[in-house]
């Protein structure tokens, strides 16, 4: 036996399996490629006239709005890098669609849209599409890394 300190051996069920670190932060890092592809494809599909996402589309979204997809895109495939990194950006990221439909709510009122902060159109369909995306990427953030490594790390 050590004095003042650990064992010298850890029992096993104390350890951290490397092998279900390495399988989640693969799951994180695909799911968080995912969600880039998606914020890209929404972003860049804004620009295109089209009946989905666009000034005239369901979902209403102004070139602002289709380069803050863009960015977000950008920042979710920068951040699936790294070991917990991707679960982090996934959790993040997800933060910033739910405020971003919570302002929405507040704000759309008996309006068919709304410019959140001025700058950001986005119609009721949109503000529930960033609800729902807030959801996943938090669920999915959550889901794939251990919780001390989420927010000790």
């Amino acid at each position: 036996m050590r004095l003042g300190g650990a064992p010298a051996a850890w029992p096993k069920y104390w350890k951290r399996q490397r092998e279900d670190t390495d399988l989640t932060t693969k799951r994180a890092q695909a799911l968080s490629r995912i969600a880039a592809s998606v914020f890209i494809l929404f972003g860049l599909l804004g620009f295109l006239p089209n009946p989905i996402v666009g000034a005239d589309g369901y979902f209403l979204a102004n070139t602002q709005h289709n380069l803050l997809n863009l960015v977000v895109g950008a920042i979710l495939l920068a951040g699936s890098g790294g070991e917990s990194r991707a679960a982090m950006t996934l959790f993040y990221m997800a933060g910033i669609n739910v405020a971003l439909a919570i302002l929405t709510y507040a704000q759309v009122g008996f309006t068919s849209y709304v410019d959140v902060f001025g700058v950001i159109r986005l119609n009721f369909p949109h503000a529930w599409l960033h609800a729902s995306l807030g959801v996943l990427l938090a669920v999915s953030g959550l889901l794939n890394t251990a919780r001390q490594q989420l927010f000790w790390d």
